[in-house]
C-alpha cells in the first residue's frame, strides 16, 4: 500500500452516491497499491469529469502551481476517490502521486 510511504493516504474514502451536501463516502475495500498508480486504477481522478467526485477536485483547485509536491500530495489524499482502487481504469493524478512516492522513497 502506498500509505506505507505516504501516510496521508492511509484513511482515504471513496465516493459512493449523492451530490452536493448529500454525498456519501465509504472506506475503500482495499488500500491504493503502487501498481494502481502505475496502471491508473487508483481511483484518483483529475477532476475533469462531471461526476460529484470530480466536482470536489475542481473545488480544491488542484492545478494551482504554488504548492510543493508534498503539499499537493496531502491535498489529493484529502479528496475522495472516484472509484474503488483496482476496479476502474481512468486517467488522473496517479502518476503525480507516484512521483511523490518516488521522491519520498529516494530521499
Amino acid at each position: 500500500p502506498i500509505h506505507q510511504f505516504l501516510p496521508a493516504f492511509k484513511d482515504m474514502h471513496v465516493y459512493k452516491s449523492g451530490s452536493g451536501e448529500n454525498m456519501v463516502f465509504e472506506k475503500p475495500a482495499r488500500a491504493i497499491q503502487i501498481r494502481d498508480l502505475i496502471l491508473h486504477t487508483s481511483g484518483i481522478t483529475y477532476g475533469w469529469g462531471n461526476t460529484p467526485a470530480d466536482s470536489l477536485y475542481k473545488a480544491a483547485d488542484i492545478w494551482r502551481g504554488d504548492r510543493t509536491l508534498e503539499q499537493f500530495g496531502d491535498m489529493v489524499a484529502g479528496l475522495p476517490l472516484k472509484d474503488e482502487p483496482g476496479n476502474q481504469w481512468h486517467y488522473g493524478l496517479s502518476i503525480d502521486v507516484l512521483g511523490l512516492l518516488v521522491q519520498t522513497v529516494a530521499a
